[in-house]
């Protein structure tokens, strides 16, 4: 991504110069709450939120031309939407209860010091 940013960077500040203020103060403060969001663990699921919204909307989107069977396609969307996070999360879940048991077991490394290295992997990996 650094490759392509110094690759096209005079378009960048060019697209940049002719960006109206408001916009840029607006992108400015969306990076902050991102940055603090993340700095509080992330507390809101911003992707889930527009994921949602957008399935939503494209159901909304013209709804005097949808059809029953283009609602329930709409329902099934999010229905199969909402099932795969629930799906993620639990295997999520069940990674962390694996990894308590061998910790229990004496296994592995205890919970604390795996969490330092996720957290230096972050940090290195997402620098905000």
């Amino acid at each position: 991504m650094q490759y392509m940013a110094q690759k096209h960077f005079d378009k960048i500040m060019q697209v940049l110069k002719d960006m109206p203020r408001p916009i840029i103060l607006i992108i400015r403060n969306m990076n902050t709450i991102r940055a603090i969001c993340q700095e509080h663990g992330n507390l809101i699921d911003r992707y889930g939120i527009m994921a949602k919204s957008a399935i939503r909307g494209a159901r909304k989107f013209g709804i005097q031309d949808i059809s029953w069977t283009g609602r329930i396609k709409a329902w099934l969307e999010m229905m199969n939407y909402d099932f795969r996070i629930k799906a993620e999360n639990f295997k999520i879940w069940i990674g962390i209860v694996y990894l308590r048991i061998l910790v229990w077991l004496g296994r592995v490394p205890s919970l604390e010091e795996i969490r330092s290295v996720i957290e230096k992997e972050q940090k290195r990996l997402n620098p905000v």
